[in-house]
């Protein structure tokens, strides 16, 4: 009989996670991922441009905010705005499920270079929220 109950709870608790982990794949969708990872993008870019620390890191997770210090943040930004100027436009491509990150990935082009580059954000769902955990400029 106890093994029975056991059983029982143990079906109860996979079936009860299972539309939980069905409903978080199904959400992954192009307009989805562009819906929340565009304004996370257009507030970096922004803050880039305003040398605005805290706005620049207002979306990323606790661990992209520890890596990323106020000086850091200065210093890429002078090295990245001399390099390839401000984003001019950019043009979403998709994202990529990487478990448990999803990479959104734009087209860009900038202000000082002819050439496209590739801007990448990592994010990751914390609740139901995501969270940048990295960014790059390719």
């Amino acid at each position: 009989m106890k093994n029975r109950s056991l059983s029982a709870v143990v079906v109860f608790l996979v079936l009860g996670i299972v539309p939980v982990s069905v409903r978080a794949q199904t959400d992954l969708t192009d307009e989805a991922m562009r819906a929340a990872a565009d304004p996370m993008l257009d507030n970096i870019l922004e803050a880039m441009k305003a040398q605005d620390y805290v706005k620049y890191c207002q979306d990323f997770d606790a661990k992209l905010k520890a890596a990323i210090s106020q000086i850091k943040f200065l210093t890429s930004n002078a090295q990245i705005r001399a390099r390839l100027g401000d984003c001019q436009s950019r043009t979403y491509l998709g994202f990529l499920k990487k478990s448990p990150a999803v990479i959104v990935l734009w087209k860009g082009k900038f202000s000082k270079s002819d050439n496209d580059m590739l801007i990448k954000l990592i994010l990751t769902r914390q609740g139901d929220k995501w969270l940048v955990s990295g960014l790059w400029f390719q």
